[in-house]
């Protein structure tokens, strides 16, 4: 077209060819006197080209490495420029970053980052041999985090099985001028209980001054007494005084 005499007072920005394919002429955009055949041919191989419509091919397949253990046959793979992009795409880049910066932007701390052919570039660069690239990037030691007691499994000479438990151990959780219940149930002929002793019988109890107890008797038809001293007579044991709590 660019060959063939055009009419100057035509205005054609956009044009098909014999093929069907869309064109667009910039010298469309021209005042009708510059309409030249000269001035076209020079712009139709010159600013045409720019500003042509863009040509977008849809493309079905797979990228990353093909030779992984999920790869199947029938898979397809959208063609790599190189063998090293067809067998490692999508490798992690290496990038160094310095967080001591003023800056709070995360962009502004990147001090240096390479994508996986430029670190395999820079290999080759400094004479090193890529050829094996599993032998290059290979581990020598592994993290192992398994759902275990460290310290048991380490100092298992320290530790010791309770099949039932650990004994209990009470703790005295009476503050100052509080008030505590103790339940009191009869056993027997001359024993008693304590809701707060694990039900021994006849315990020692140790009570507070300024606090307040009360005792919860389920006694009937026994007496019930406090005793400062544990004698059943109620007489101290020289004989000189009772040891009743009144």
């Amino acid at each position: 077209m660019a060959d063939s005499p055009i009419n100057s007072t035509t205005n054609y920005e956009v044009v098909t060819d014999s093929n069907g394919v869309t064109l667009r002429r910039s010298i469309a955009h021209l005042p009708s006197f510059y309409r030249t055949d000269n001035n076209h041919r020079f712009l139709t191989s010159t600013l045409d080209q720019l500003i042509q419509p863009g040509k977008l091919t849809r493309l079905d397949g797979y990228v990353g490495r093909q030779y992984s253990y999920t790869r199947q046959a029938s898979d397809s793979y959208i063609e790599a420029t190189s063998e090293d992009r067809a067998n490692y795409q999508l490798e992690p880049a290496v990038t160094y970053t310095d967080k001591d910066t003023s800056s709070i932007n995360p962009e502004d701390q990147v001090k240096f980052t390479a994508t996986y052919d430029d670190y395999i570039n820079q290999i080759k660069f400094f004479g090193g041999n890529t050829d094996n690239h599993d032998r290059l990037n290979k581990e020598t030691v592994y993290a192992w985090n398994p759902a275990v007691d460290f310290d048991k499994l380490i100092n298992y000479r320290e530790y010791y099985w309770l099949p039932e438990g650990a004994n209990p151990i009470l703790v005295a959780n009476v503050g100052t001028n509080s008030v505590t219940e103790i339940k009191v149930d009869h056993v027997g002929n001359i024993a008693y209980t304590f809701s707060t002793h694990n039900d021994s019988q006849n315990p020692s109890i140790t009570l507070y001054r300024g606090n307040t107890y009360k005792f919860l008797l389920d006694v009937a038809g026994h007496p019930f007494y406090i005793m400062t001293e544990p004698f059943t007579t109620g007489i101290a044991e020289d004989g000189s005084t009772s040891v009743i709590y009144s």
